[in-house]
This record gives C-alpha cells, sequence and structure tokens, in this order.
C-alpha cells in the first residue's frame, strides 16, 4: 500500500490515529520535499474529513532494507516491517530506543528512528525484533536516504530467532563449464574458522531436479534422496584455515572443464584447496548419489547445493549453509522436501507467522537464484555478501556476481 505524508499542525494530527480513513481536499496545497520527506502542505483541519476507524492496514513482510534503498521512491511514507531486524553493533543491556540507530536485516542496513518525546522511547533495545513502521526520508550531503519510523510499541516484536554461526559459508560455484560438464564442476566455500576436516567431518550435497533425474516427483527423504537427485561428497580430510577459501568437486581441477580446442584454454587449478573431489561422472556418491554428468542442472529446472556437519545426512539433516537456484520440478509437499537453515536467505520458522516452514518452497523460503546465462559459456557464479562474525549473523545478503572465466 503506497502512501504519502501530510503535513498538519500536531494538534491536528493528535485527533487521528492508525487506521482512520480520511478523505483531504487538496484544493491550494503544494507538493514540497522538506528535510528529505516529500509531503503535502498547506492543508487545514476543515480540509480534512474522517470518513470511518479501525481499519487493518497490512504491511508486508516481503519487503527488506535492500528493496527499500533500490527503490526509496517507491517505499516512501509506505509502512512496512523490516523482519528479524539486529542493532548494529548489538544492542547491550540498558541502551533504549530513543534516537537513531542501524539495523540489520540480513539485506542490508538501515536506521530506525524513535522521538525522542514517543511512549516507547526508553524502552530497551531487544536483541532481534520485527519493527513496522513508515518509510521516511532525510537529507544526507546531496543524497536523500531512507529509514524506519515505528509509530507505537506494537509496532516492535520481539523474536526469538536462533542464528548459529556457520563453520563453512557457500561463495560460489562452476555449474556449468564450457565444454563437457563431467568431472569438472566444483563448489568454492569459505572457513569462518580454522577447520581440521579428519577431526571434524562436514558432507557437500548437490541437488538436481532436471526432468530426467530420478526418482522423480517429491524428494521423499530431502538431501538424501539419491539417484539422480541428490549426490553426497564426504569431507574427512585436509584443512582450512579461518578466512580462506577452498573447494569440493570433480577430479578435473581446472578452472573451466578441458575444452583443450579452445585458444584460451581453461588453467590448471589443482594447486587450489581441494578437500574433496569425486569423479561424479564415473563413481556414485558417498552413500548415496548415482553416476552422473552434471551434479547441478543447466535445464532450468531448480538445482541446490548444502553443507551438513558431520557425515551422516538424512532426510531429518539441517544444513550449516544452502543456496538454490531457481524454482522448476517437484521440490516439496507436506513434510517431504529439501531442509533449509537460518541464514541470509531462508527461515526455519516464519517471521511473520512464527509457523514452521522447514523447507525450500515452503512458506516465505522462496528466495533463489536465477540460472545464469548463456549456457556453456564458461561463467562461474561467485556470491558476494557480508557476514559479521561478531553478531552471528549476515548483515548484507549474497548476490550473484557472474565471473567470465576466459
Amino acid at each position: 500500500m503506497r502512501g504519502i505524508a501530510i503535513q498538519v499542525e500536531p494538534t491536528v494530527a493528535a485527533t487521528y490515529l492508525p487506521g482512520d480513513s480520511v478523505h483531504i481536499n487538496l484544493v491550494g496545497s503544494r507538493l514540497e520535499r522538506i528535510n528529505g520527506t516529500l509531503q503535502v502542505t498547506h492543508i487545514s483541519s476543515d480540509k480534512i474529513q474522517k470518513k470511518t476507524s479501525g481499519i487493518v492496514i497490512p504491511s508486508s513482510c516481503s519487503i527488506n532494507a535492500a528493496m527499500i534503498f533500490a527503490n526509496p521512491d517507491q517505499f516512501e511514507s509506505t509502512l512496512v516491517t523490516i523482519v528479524e531486524g539486529g542493532y548494529v553493533p548489538a544492542a547491550t543491556a540498558g541502551q533504549v530506543m530513543r534516537g537513531e540507530h542501524t539495523l540489520t536485516d540480513g539485506f542490508a542496513l538501515i536506521s530506525v528512528k524513535t522521538e525522542t518525546d514517543a511512549t516507547f522511547a526508553d524502552n530497551s533495545r531487544p536483541r532481534m525484533a520485527n519493527y513496522q513502521g513508515i518509510v521516511s526520508m532525510k537529507q544526507s550531503g546531496d543524497s536523500i536516504v531512507p529509514y524506519i519510523r515505528p509509530r507505537s510499541n506494537n509496532d516492535i516484536v520481539p523474536l526469538n530467532s536462533v542464528f548459529e554461526t556457520p563453520d563453512i559459508i557457500i561463495t560460489g560455484w562452476h555449474s556449468d563449464p564450457r565444454g563437457t560438464d563431467a568431472n569438472f564442476e566444483y563448489i568454492q566455500f569459505i572457513a569462518t574458522r580454522d577447520i581440521s576436516f579428519d577431526q571434524t567431518p562436514f558432507s557437500v550435497v548437490t541437488s538436481n531436479n532436471a526432468a530426467a533425474s530420478n526418482p522423480g516427483g517429491v524428494p521423499l527423504n530431502g538431501w538424501a534422496t539419491g539417484g539422480l537427485r541428490t549426490y553426497k561428497i564426504n569431507i574427512n580430510s585436509g584443512f582450512a584455515a579461518k578466512g580462506s577459501l577452498f573447494y569440493v568437486g570433480g577430479t578435473g581441477k581446472t578452472i573451466d572443464s578441458n575444452d583443450s580446442s579452445s585458444t584460451n584454454p581453461a588453467t590448471d587449478i589443482s594447486a587450489a584447496n581441494w578437500v574433496a573431489t569425486r569423479n561424479y561422472a564415473t563413481t556414485a556418491g558417498n552413500d548415496f548419489g548415482a553416476v552422473t554428468t552434471n551434479l547441478l542442472a543447466n535445464s532450468g529446472n531448480a538445482y541446490g547445493v548444502a553443507v551438513f556437519k558431520g557425515l551422516q545426512v538424512d532426510k531429518l539433516s539441517i544444513p550449516v549453509d544452502v543456496m538454490w537456484v531457481s524454482i522448476g520440478g517437484t521440490l516439496y509437499a507436506g513434510n517431504d522436501g529439501y531442509r533449509i537453515c537460518n541464514n541470509d536467505f531462508y527461515r526455519i520458522i516464519s517471521p511473520c507467522t512464527l509457523q514452521e516452514q522447514p523447507f525450500y518452497r515452503s512458506g516465505t523460503n522462496l528466495n533463489n537464484i536465477a540460472y545464469t546465462t548463456p549456457s556453456d559459456a564458461g561463467l562461474y557464479n561467485s556470491w558476494k555478501g557480508e557476514y559479521n562474525l561478531t553478531l552471528g549473523r549476515w548483515t548484507k545478503a549474497r548476490t550473484k556476481v557472474i565471473v567470465p572465466l576466459r
């Protein structure tokens, strides 16, 4: 629902409440931007007629801070909800709502402003909450910057969302090398702490939901469905230092397949930190997954990458990180599907309804990345975002950066 600010005397504004429906006579008024906010001015009390009260004003939980900054004109003076907002730096005991403070919702940073005379100005800042409020604008140098203004204490709903710092984060993959994909696809990760995989093993599972991938239908065993749907690679040796990149994939270990006929042949990257490789074109996966020429789909249907702590993966296993591309194929129904984790893209419990939504495509877990085009062009999918180890959460969600490899 779009909105616009109306400038009236404070005593006039005090006679109206959220949910009031009013008709305003705009004859003689002006449209001005004052202190950053676009507003209708020169409105006297006799030009306002209240028609009804108690209307429930919808506020979408699908709006995030990055969307507001990308299209501030679209959201200005509109009621929105910033979902799972947490303070940066994190709120500590004794800190109150009064003033202007920075929030992150995992997509971008945005300010929340509580007026000094607000009835909730001295309330404690919650560790994490949903913040409903009006998108307002302020002048910052030559720019106009959006921020959120809650209307009352009811606009702030504390949450008990649990975010665990993942030991491993997915940072990219090559799903469609130029030439053959067989044995040349790979996935890149970053370690958030020192990891000796012989002492703390992990598993990487890929999901390919192309139409020809069997077993068909809903993946009844989730990430452990096997066949051509999911393929597992164990990581039980090697080491990754905190902040370093490492790789899991086929044994080809070139940056972009083996197209030796090209005038610009693929570079050997075998010197990189490959903590686990498996020739998936000739060898079945660890525990499950059939021999395949494609770990990750090129068909247009959905494919995903998940990393799990430990070597045992079944239908109840929850990944430490997971990402999905596209939506095609049968992915979820009832109590069956591919489980997700709390990260920058997905939530196990909806912060809006507080209902469980443990699978990709369940509830609000609809975020996915579009396919990279054109196909067979040697284009690498790199994921760029910001994860704050101190806060234990994403402050800027991952976005795709396409990198031509040759």
